[in-house]
Parts: structure tokens; C-alpha cells; sequence
């Protein structure tokens, strides 16, 4: 790991993706287990594909210095004018499997612990619930949560 500060920086929709592509395609050339479920070529076929779901999905992306270390497909939202602020990974039909993809070189759950406490930049607002669901226990995040607490620190 390095002492360079993380910072996250947020893209949105096609533009966004593609604004990231080929960083985030450099990203994946250091992670030796790749799944389609948190690679730039799925998302781009999948923003193609379905038009509505563009400006929803939010590339949440962690760098150390200029450097791409991590992406986080994100959508969040109520349910109903009081129900809980859900943040999760993008999961649509079509996006059957969720993953955020993460640099080999990093520690993933420092990447994970740092997400978490950026996700009120991300949303604007406070959350209740991050939820990832239909993850491989042995993806990026799989792997990042697994003997982690799960409280808001």
C-alpha cells in the first residue's frame, strides 16, 4: 500500500463511462481474477442496452494519487417519501451479478471502509443501507467485506 491519500470521484452515465474507459480499463489489467460483473466492457453494453438506466448509475471511482484503484457502480434512492436512503451496487436485469472492481495492489477493504465513508458525498444526503446483492463471495467485494463489521464508520 501507499501513503498517497485516496479521493473519490464520481461519473455519471455513458459520458461518465466514458470520460473513466481507459483508466478503467488499465485498472483491470491489475486485477488477475476478472468477471464480467465489474468490467467497463459490461457496463458499456449495458448503457447501450438500456437507455433509462444511464443517468441512474453512478461510477463512484477511487484513486491513490492520479491513479485508478477502484470502481464502484452505484444507483441509490428511496422507497417512497420516507422509507430508507438505499445505496447499492448497479443490479438490473440484465446486470445479473454485482461487483466493483478493485486493484490487486490495494487493500480491499481500506478501499471498501473508504467507499462507505464517502457514500453521503456520493448521495448528497445521509444513507441508511448499502446493499450489494447477488456479489460472489470470492469477487472484489466479496472478498473486501468478508470478516468486516458493517456499521457507518
Amino acid at each position: 500500500m501507499s501513503n498517497i491519500a485516496l479521493e473519490l470521484k464520481s461519473h455519471r452515465g455513458m459520458s461518465g463511462l466514458d470520460a473513466i474507459f481507459g483508466d478503467w480499463l488499465d485498472l483491470m489489467g491489475r486485477i488477475n481474477r476478472q468477471s464480467f460483473s465489474h468490467h467497463p466492457y459490461w457496463f458499456k453494453a449495458f448503457l447501450h442496452a438500456s437507455p433509462k438506466a444511464g443517468n441512474r448509475v453512478l461510477f463512484a471511482c477511487i484513486y491513490r494519487g492520479s491513479t485508478l484503484v477502484a470502481v464502484f457502480p452505484t444507483v441509490w434512492g428511496r422507497n417512497g417519501n420516507y422509507g430508507p436512503m438505499v445505496v447499492e451496487l448497479a443490479a438490473d436485469d440484465e446486470l445479473p451479478l454485482t461487483d466493483c472492481a478493485i486493484s490487486d495492489d490495494e487493500d480491499g477493504c481500506e478501499i471498501y471502509d473508504y467507499f462507505r465513508r464517502s457514500l453521503k458525498a456520493i448521495t448528497g444526503a445521509g444513507w441508511d443501507v448499502y446493499r450489494a446483492k447477488d456479489v460472489l463471495k470470492d469477487g472484489n467485494l466479496g472478498r473486501a467485506v468478508s470478516g468486516r463489521r458493517f456499521d457507518r464508520t
